[in-house]
């Protein structure tokens, strides 16, 4: 591997079909594994776009995510012309969750594997 040609391409284009790198240079300590030029996961839009633009590992991010809770501020953008509303709703004790969600948009929910759920909005 060498950072020319095709790989560059995918290196800074990846994230706008919902890929991430997964393990990055200097996020060893983040991530557990040392980094890893060829290693990319689906984490789908805007997600993609949120990690490359502020420098995160997948580990960061869901963390970083759980600051944008249901019941207070939402984290939004606007990816090519489509806009997305992100939140975070923490999995209660029991064995159900109850989770809000709009009735007049198309939405995803996500466990994020490790004690809640992310809901994206696409309006």
């Amino acid at each position: 591997y060498d950072s020319t040609g095709t790989r560059t391409w995918i290196e800074e284009n990846a994230y706008l079909y919902g890929f991430i790198l997964r393990f990055p240079e200097g996020k060893a300590m983040t991530t557990g594994l040392n980094a890893s030029s060829n290693k990319y996961r689906y984490v789908g839009l805007p997600h993609s776009a949120f990690i490359k633009q502020n420098g995160l590992t997948l580990e960061e991010y869901i963390v970083t995510v759980q600051n944008y809770r249901y019941d207070t501020v939402h984290w939004t953008c606007e990816l090519s012309g489509v806009k997305y509303e992100v939140y975070y709703v923490p999995a209660d004790d029991g064995s159900t969750t109850d989770i809000p969600v709009p009735t007049d948009s198309d939405y995803t929910i996500s466990g994020n594997n490790v004690e809640g759920f992310i809901v994206t909005v696409t309006k």
